[in-house]
């Protein structure tokens, strides 16, 4: 092979690959992964903390309990 010909073919390949990965690049920008329907009800969380939630929910009272399991006891040591 020449050194022309072996020019060529790396200008070739080159344009080839940038191509190839601006027209990837593309693609993954102008194609969605989310149904149109989740994007419209999906919204973005607020950083924002209320602390009167928090300090109710300190506040509440434990719950009662209505049953109970019996708890077993072992005393005995093995040897």
């Amino acid at each position: 092979m020449k050194d022309k010909d072996v020019l060529f073919l790396a200008v070739a390949t080159l344009i080839t690959a940038l191509a190839w990965v601006v027209f990837d690049a593309y693609h993954a920008y102008t194609t969605s992964t989310i149904p149109k329907a989740l994007e419209e009800i999906a919204l973005p969380i607020t950083p924002k903390i209320d602390t009167k939630i928090i300090q109710n929910l300190k506040s509440r009272k434990e719950p009662e309990v209505f049953y109970s399991l019996p708890v077993a006891t072992t005393s005995a040591k093995k040897q």
